[in-house]
């Protein structure tokens, strides 16, 4: 074997390979890792009982009730069995290390996880067929809408085919698509719809994407066809209350930040987010008494109304129960929204007014 080595450099793998490699003895790729090298021993684990005597004799966390000291000994021990401690520690913090407060604000973060889910899914599954329509109503090409230029490009210097940082994003766009739709190839209908079509259908394919995957396409498509799914969007919306291409970006690239720490049980209490929903110039006064807290949970609960006010009557009803069901676990768990950067009248300021229509 020769001794020439052919080392394939800053790889993406969305671009065409244009190098022809038949006739080399190797090629080396190596990527780069995660560090692997321990620069400082790590302390053993602590079981749960050594754990809780760390943090009331070295952290110094108050399990203190009624004048025990101890009160919390045994509850505590059992809780830290089926928690992560060190997302827990992260309520300590917040709370002065009071246990009882710390545990009430952890296990009401979980609810609204939860609860953040359900109503995120609901707005997921509306963009999606809301992009899938806008897009594909009246398409009528001999080609796949997906390899379809026009959705990129046009002639202007930002989204023209001149521009290398445009072309090399929409070759990565359209291979994350094929990618989506390879993890997908067990699936029985994306299997009968290449059988029958040669693709699989542009609907199905929206429908299989996720809240980043639209999130992203937004940003691939061109203005044209952006304020297209915008204006789709919106249309239920009067002048006043009409969502911008830009707006709905911010949104969905916001919407899915959230979600992605909902999904990976990330902390909400008391967070100070860094990928924040623009603020509709409709929804200013719902904000004019937190404006110290716009980095808070509030204002993605200020843009989800504003999608869901675009909804039916149904997703109207559905936010509104929603709500009143959200009031009543914070009354449950005594959390104060304040940590939210909810104002005290958030419950009036996000419901939606249900027309008799």
């Amino acid at each position: 074997m020769s001794d020439k080595i052919f080392e394939l450099k800053n790889f993406k793998e969305y671009l065409p390979l244009e190098l022809d490699i038949s006739d080399k003895d190797c090629l080396r790729y190596e990527p780069i890792l995660a560090p692997n090298i321990l620069q400082k021993k790590i302390e053993p684990s602590l079981s749960e009982a050594d754990l809780y005597e760390h943090m009331r004799n070295i952290s110094k966390w108050d399990f203190s009730k009624e004048g025990n000291n101890d009160f919390y000994k045994k509850d505590c021990v059992n809780f830290l069995r089926d928690i992560d401690f060190q997302s827990f520690s992260q309520y300590g913090k917040l709370t002065e290390c009071n246990y009882s407060k710390a545990k009430s604000a952890y296990l009401f973060d979980s609810y609204l996880r939860n609860f953040l889910q359900e109503i995120l899914e609901r707005i997921e599954i509306f963009l999606k067929k809301s992009t899938s329509d806008a897009i594909t109503l009246g398409y009528d090409k001999a080609i796949y809408i997906f390899e379809d230029d026009e959705l990129y490009y046009n002639n202007e210097g930002k989204y023209s085919k001149d521009n290398p940082h445009r072309k090399d994003f929409i070759l990565q766009t359209k291979y994350h698509l094929s990618s989506l739709i390879l993890q997908k190839k067990g699936d029985y209908i994306v299997q009968k719809q290449i059988s029958e079509f040669g693709v699989v259908l542009p609907w199905t394919v929206f429908r299989l994407m996720t809240f980043g995957n639209i999130a992203s396409f937004l940003v691939a498509l061109q203005p044209f066809y952006r304020n297209k799914v915008a204006t789709y969007v919106s249309s239920p919306l009067d002048e006043t209350n009409k969502i911008t291409a830009k707006v709905l970006l911010s949104w969905c690239n916001a919407l899915r930040y959230l979600r992605n720490i909902c999904s990976h049980n990330g902390r909400l209490y008391g967070r100070l987010h860094n990928t924040l929903p623009v603020i509709h110039r409709a929804d200013e006064k719902l904000l004019c008494n937190c404006l110290d807290d716009v980095k808070k949970l509030f204002v993605y609960f200020v843009a989800m109304r504003h999608i869901i006010i675009s909804m039916s009557k149904e997703s109207h009803l559905f936010w509104n129960d929603k709500l009143k069901r959200l009031l009543d676990e914070s009354h449950r768990y005594e959390i104060d929204f304040v940590n939210y950067g909810f104002p005290k009248n958030w419950f009036e300021l996000l419901e939606i007014e249900i027309k008799n229509a």
